[in-house]
């Protein structure tokens, strides 16, 4: 059939072709409807002016996006989406920044806009704080002192995790145990605390000591004396001329004097301690050094005949 004769056969039935295209336009596809779709909004804050963050996004249909600074996410399916932040390391200040997320996750509705939070702050460091030189029980009074009106105190060493970057300061006291003060030292004092690195601060307690002057009167020259100290933590210490006894515990000290004898084969002298026993108390050596006069008497022996007889006579002493 030529398609002049088709297109005469057709048009003599209109009606015909129309309902033809009709059913033939029925057929066709109808277009999807568009899936409707919400945002998400991330704000950051916490950062260096021009510092860029470091924000991942993920959510359905695999969907994962990172951000260096706050916008909003259009055009995303519905559905939960999670916000993770990293560290910044911030050279110029050679701090880190660790960052709050909230909330953690959000859900995206359709035509609506959810927000999220990243708050970057600077990282914490450590600070160590070292206490020694105390008796096991004493507790150490140590108070210190930092940012943000950080203030502690300390009884025993410590180490504080994730304290806020900044200077630390410690101010320590005396303590006593019994009749013994201890006085402390401070080294270290004031730290710097940066994200990046830790710092400490020793306290160092020492006891404090006292002097004994021990003067030795009525030997002559040449002849060593017989004085017993005993003390304190087991102190004991023989003393044969007159002397300053140092760095002495605090507390109760014995003198114990002994009779001594010249080495003279002919004409020998005997020394007798004036007070063979005696007690002083030694304490802080802030209240001065403590002294002691141990004083010997002598008796004089004199040959006469062979057998040897011997005599005693006392001559004078001073003390």
């Amino acid at each position: 059939m030529q398609p002049a004769q088709a297109r005469l056969r057709w048009g003599r039935f209109p009606l015909l072709s129309a309902l033809v295209l009709l059913i033939l336009a029925g057929c066709a596809v109808p277009p999807e409807p568009p899936v409707p779709t919400g945002s998400l909004q991330i704000t950051i804050t916490g950062l260096p002016t021009n510092q860029e963050a470091d924000i991942s996004v993920n959510g359905p249909g695999n969907y994962g996006t990172i951000l260096t600074q706050g916008t909003t996410l259009s055009g995303l399916m519905p559905g939960s989406y999670s916000v993770q932040a990293g560290v910044i390391t911030v050279t110029a200040v050679t701090s880190e920044f660790v960052a709050t997320i909230t909330p953690p996750s959000a859900t995206v509705v359709a035509d609506e806009t959810a927000t999220v939070m990243v708050d970057y702050a600077l990282a914490g460091g450590t600070l160590a704080v070292a206490i020694s030189g105390l008796p096991s029980g004493v507790d150490a009074d140590v108070t210190v002192n930092g940012p943000d009106a950080f203030s502690q105190d300390f009884s025993t060493s410590t180490v504080l995790p994730d304290v806020a970057p900044g200077e630390y300061s410690a101010v320590a006291s005396s303590v006593t145990d019994g009749s013994n003060t201890y006085t402390p030292t401070v080294l270290g004092s004031p730290a710097e605390v940066s994200s990046s690195s830790g710092a400490g601060i020793e306290v160092s307690y020492t006891l404090d000591v006292g002097s004994l002057e021990v003067t030795i009167l009525g030997l002559p020259g040449g002849v060593d004396a017989d004085v017993l100290v005993a003390g304190a933590n087991g102190f004991s210490q023989l003393v044969t001329q007159s002397t300053t006894l140092l760095d002495l515990t605090p507390g109760l000290y014995s003198l114990s004097a002994e009779t001594v004898r010249t080495d003279d084969p002919i004409v020998s002298e005997i020394y007798n301690p004036v007070a063979p026993l005696a007690t002083i108390e030694v304490i802080e050596w802030n209240d001065g050094k403590h002294e002691r006069h141990v004083c010997f008497a002598s008796w004089e022996r004199h040959p006469l005949a062979r057998p040897i007889y011997w005599r005693q006579q006392r001559v004078g002493f001073r003390c």
